[in-house]
């Protein structure tokens, strides 16, 4: 239990960092009563659909856009009331005592299903404990253009003519100039300076305020211009601005519940195949199960080279004669502690594949980004002295074939490391 501490706390610190400002990007404008919604989905996810649910008798049906048919990260119903979820920073306060808890995506299921507008949407979130929602945000909007925006510890609405967010707490804002996102900015300025409601002034500002960044050309996955007046979703896939696909909402429903592929409506898209290839432990199950193997090989290493170490110095301080090497066990013990918080990083944060440890490890300390860097010269170290021990019998057999395992577990993991972009900074 004591040697698990650590990764425990590291996991829980992770947990409690602040949300880079480096994701999804939202905008509504109302210009003659006339409503246009959009919104730019970044994510890493290589499965993303849009789908369509009737709901039962007396609902209304809805679109919904997200990844996989699981949790909708955006969506529209019959109505023409639209909402999209965005992440932002974890707030400290007390839940909502008395009043059921309700998930993210039971919530917004049940909004559009049963709600006409904003005003009704309150009314029904106002029942429950949304508190699940810390860490995120729900926007809403219907026909006429107000909106709704839900933290996890308020609810305030708005009914500006034009109105963008992007992963800030919105209800904590008051100086939406400050707000360190370039994209961000760019298309509040477009939006003033003279916004209207036609679907190439929309696609304008969510190209305008898209993400691609140079690693892989990730960034945004899919940008989505909602019509609610129409009942219209026009996508575009993966930031390419040169294909549309719409869909009109009740024909989708009348066809009933289905889903689509997004990647199946659009042209082959070379960035978008880049990122589809490039392997993390949130899209391999093989990675992930080597780096949770990682982790778990070595907490028990590290109890077997401190239980060992200890053994053999005390046998050294009471006959001078033990010729037993200390160095790999030494190695072993540094090794296995990087290693340990390297793991919940790995597994808790999926930005650092395409960001760095930075970003993860800076509110720590900085240093800490150095630490793939240092494994991986341990690395060579280990194999170094794992072959010393078996070319001088140095060790016994078991401690050797744990040592070998060790090393191999180290060497692969820095090698992943390197593929990953976090050993040379």
């Amino acid at each position: 239990m004591r040697h698990s501490l650590p990764v425990l706390l590291t996991a829980l610190l992770l947990l409690a960092l602040p949300v880079t400002a480096r994701a999804c990007t939202f905008f509504k404008v109302t210009v003659g009563g006339y409503t246009m919604v959009g919104n730019n989905e970044d994510a890493w996810s290589i499965d993303p659909r849009i789908w369509f649910e009737k709901g039962e008798p007396g609902e209304y049906g809805a679109v919904y856009l997200g990844q996989n048919n699981s949790t909708p990260q955006g969506g529209m119903n019959e109505a023409g009331l639209m909402f999209d979820g965005l992440k932002s920073p974890v707030k400290s306060f007390m839940g909502l005592a008395g009043k059921p808890p309700i998930r993210f995506d039971d919530l917004v299921r049940r909004v559009l299903r049963s709600c006409a507008n904003v005003h009704e949407a309150e009314a029904l979130i106002r029942t429950f404990d949304f508190s699940q929602l810390n860490g995120a945000y729900l926007i809403l909007v219907d026909r006429s253009g107000e909106y709704l925006v839900v933290e996890a510890d308020t609810l305030f609405t708005g009914n500006n003519a034009t109105y963008a967010v992007t992963n800030f707490c919105v209800s904590t804002c008051t100086d939406l100039d400050s707000v360190p996102s370039e994209r961000y900015q760019r298309g509040r300025a477009m939006l003033a300076a003279g916004a209207d409601t036609s679907l190439a002034f929309c696609s304008s500002v969510v190209k305008g305020m898209h993400a691609c960044r140079k690693k892989l050309g990730e960034g945004t996955l899919y940008s989505n211009i909602l019509d609610p007046q129409r009942g219209l979703v026009h996508l575009y896939f993966y930031h390419d601005y040169t294909h549309l696909r719409t869909f009109n909402l009740k024909d989708e429903l009348d066809k009933g519940d289905h889903s689509l592929d997004m990647i199946a409506l659009f042209p082959p898209n070379a960035e978008f195949a880049r990122l589809v290839a490039y392997r993390t432990p949130f899209n391999s199950k093989g990675l992930l199960g080597f780096v949770i193997f990682a982790g778990v090989f070595a907490l028990l290493f590290g109890m077997y080279a401190g239980i060992v170490l200890v053994i053999r110095v005390i046998v050294r301080l009471r006959s001078r004669t033990s010729k037993r090497p200390l160095l790999p066990l030494i190695t072993g013990a540094i090794t296995s502690g990087i290693v340990l918080f390297l793991v919940p990083m790995l597994l808790l944060n999926r930005g650092v594949f395409y960001f760095g440890l930075g970003d993860a490890t800076d509110p720590i300390h900085a240093a800490l980004k150095y630490l793939p860097m240092v494994l991986c010269a341990l690395a060579i170290l280990s194999v170094v002295l794992t072959y010393r021990a078996w070319y001088f019998r140095t060790s016994s057999g078991s401690t050797r074939w744990i040592l070998s395992l060790h090393a191999a577990t180290i060497v692969g993991l820095g090698g992943y490391l390197f593929y990953w972009d976090m050993v040379l900074i």
